[in-house]
């Protein structure tokens, strides 16, 4: 999957992005909301709720911040590739019982790829295809546990 020089960019990039590790999930989860409004109605609480009401949300908070700490527990373990992919494959199978597909991980694929553009810039640009070489290699192993 990845070297160990892509790895390195990975997490120097990744320890920039988490150091306010809500701020950073509720940024992806309102850029999935506006880059695909149709996965917010997927969420029974969050449905039909504007952007403002889902920002005071506890729940809304507290998924992001789980969603946040896992990819966090992956990434950390970019270099012990099975406790990752075991990361990965427990994301799938806790969201099978929502019938969530791997398009809807390639959607929140996007989304991150646009939150870490913004919050990392030219350190994001500069390293684009490592990036998206990781959120592509994590799909497949997502979807094992769907």
């Amino acid at each position: 999957m990845l070297n160990e020089v892509e790895k390195k960019i990975i997490l120097s990039g990744w320890q920039q992005a988490i150091k306010d590790k809500k701020a950073l999930g509720m940024d992806v989860f309102m850029t999935l909301f506006e880059m695909f409004p149709q996965h917010q109605e997927l969420f029974r609480d969050f449905k039909g709720k504007s952007r403002a009401e889902l920002e005071k949300m506890p729940k809304m908070r507290a998924h992001a911040l789980r969603v946040v700490n896992t990819l966090d527990g992956a990434i950390q373990s970019l270099d012990d590739m099975e406790v990752c992919a075991s990361s990965l494959e427990l994301i799938g199978a806790s969201h099978k019982s929502h019938h969530l597909s791997a398009k809807h991980f390639e959607d929140l694929n996007a989304a991150l790829a646009v939150v870490f553009e913004r919050r990392l810039g030219k350190a994001f640009v500069d390293n684009k295809a490592v990036w998206v070489k990781l959120l592509q290699g994590i799909i497949p192993v997502i979807q094992r546990g769907l």
